[in-house]
């Protein structure tokens, strides 16, 4: 009997990606380098810098709409007093796009960027940082949707252009360096990534110093490869370094500080010692209930997170009350239909096949497979590992003409995404063998 590829593919929302350093909030990476444009104040600058400051607090706080209508309007403001090709109104585009992101809505975020790039290509020098800032969130918007091959070389020319204006140590090229790392260990490279940052953490040591907040997003992108190559000591130090430099610049209450508990909770599965990835999570959990309420988008994160913990020791039904907790928070602070939600309802579908209650879970991978295609588009990798979730449960219950063409499509996508190599490719390839000769076929 052959065995199964037992990733347990749920969401854990683990926000590796999350600490994508850089993008801009509120125009902030490019305003500074295009603030001598508007050295003499203005009322007009002055209610543009009014109504941003609004919008980063409302999406801080996740109400996205009144985000939206304050970014809308600065942006409305940016074009009348400066004309629609100002450097500000691609500031105003790229907050916009933040806030599309946050809300599920990629397409709108990536023609709020492409605009902004155009803005930006027609009125900067070739070489201005500014258009590497706009690059770089252009970037981030392909790898949010899992389209890693068009968000490398936007992030290289990013690159580019920050070492040919700025000093070579820069903490700038750290940003850049620390980001194409990171897209390329999405991507399955191990070897190109390590010099990288290797190169961003002694810019940033030179910079501010052994304990700066920046450093700490980097050691995490380092302790991303040293996870993938299955280094779990050496990926735990470089995370528990971070916590220490996130628990002394930050606070020990810090919703950052929550992120990296989760990253070590991550490692604790890795060596299956549930108990301390649960007061891990536990923890988390608690610093993002007091720190943004309970009803904060990130607190649903936090509950998913923790019943896929509890899920895997055994616990169903308290992991049922947090995935349904985790899935109402979603709903009403995001929306019925976007991604995070998803990534929810695949965890819930999860733990009914695990019960053995297929009628419930089937409909559930249905409706998290619609959400992510309409969302991320139908080449994304979280949509094959939800075809591979749906085809294992159609194996299970003898389908098979139902569960192959499942398996080869998220074979197609995984090396589309990451190359025919990557485990993941290889995982549903050695799910389809199997299935392949329970049915006879092999």
């Amino acid at each position: 009997m052959s065995a199964w590829f037992d990733r347990r593919w749920a969401f854990a929302e683990w926000r590796w990606r999350s600490l994508f350093w850089g993008l801009a909030l509120s125009g902030a990476l490019y305003v500074a380098c295009a603030s001598t444009a508007f050295a003499q104040e203005s009322d007009a600058r002055a209610r543009w810098d009014t109504l941003s400051g609004e919008a980063i607090a409302a999406l801080r706080q996740a109400r996205y709409d009144d985000a939206l209508i304050s970014a809308r309007e600065a942006l409305t403001l940016a074009e009348s007093a400066y004309g629609e090709n100002d450097p500000l109104v691609s500031s105003s585009l790229s907050n916009i796009a933040v806030i599309f992101q946050e809300r599920g809505d990629f397409a709108e975020a990536e023609a709020a960027l492409r605009r902004a790039l155009a803005i930006d290509e027609r009125t900067l020098p070739p070489n201005h940082p500014g258009l590497a800032a706009t690059l770089h969130n252009l970037a981030q918007s392909h790898a949010l949707r899992g389209e890693y091959d068009q968000a490398v070389p936007l992030l290289e020319r990013a690159l580019a252009i920050k070492e040919a204006a700025l000093d070579p140590n820069d903490p700038d090229i750290a940003l850049s360096l620390s980001n194409l790392a990171q897209i390329l260990i999405e991507q399955g490279d191990t070897n190109k990534p390590r010099p990288m940052l290797r190169r961003a953490l002694d810019i940033l040591e030179r910079a501010f110093g052994p304990e700066h907040e920046n450093l700490a997003k980097v050691l995490n992108n380092y302790a991303m490869l040293e996870h993938m190559l299955g280094h779990y000591a050496e990926a735990e130090a470089l995370h528990r370094r971070a916590l220490a430099i996130k628990e002394k610049s930050l606070g020990s209450d810090h919703p950052q500080v929550a992120t990296t508990l989760n990253n070590l909770a991550v490692l604790a599965m890795e060596r299956s010692d549930t108990a301390q990835a649960e007061d891990y999570l536990r923890r988390a959990l608690a610093i993002k209930e007091k720190a943004l309420g309970p009803a904060h988008a990130e607190v649903a994160v936090a509950l998913s997170n923790l019943a896929d913990t509890l899920a895997v020791s055994g616990h169903s039904a308290d992991a049922e009350a947090l995935y349904m907790r985790s899935l109402h928070i979603k709903e009403q602070a995001l929306g019925e239909r976007h991604p995070d939600v998803a990534m929810t309802l695949n965890n819930l579908a999860m733990l009914y096949v695990e019960r053995g209650d297929f009628a419930r879970a089937v409909p559930l991978y249905e409706k998290t497979y619609a959400i992510l295609e309409a969302a991320l588009g139908r080449d994304h990798p979280n949509l094959a590992m939800v075809m591979n979730n749906l085809a294992r449960l159609y194996v299970r219950q003898g389908a098979y003409d139902k569960a192959e063409p499942l398996f080869r499509r998220a074979i197609a996508i995984f090396e589309g995404a990451y190359g025919p190599d990557h485990p993941h490719a290889a995982g549903v390839r050695a799910n389809l063998d199997a299935m392949l000769r329970a049915a006879g076929r092999q």
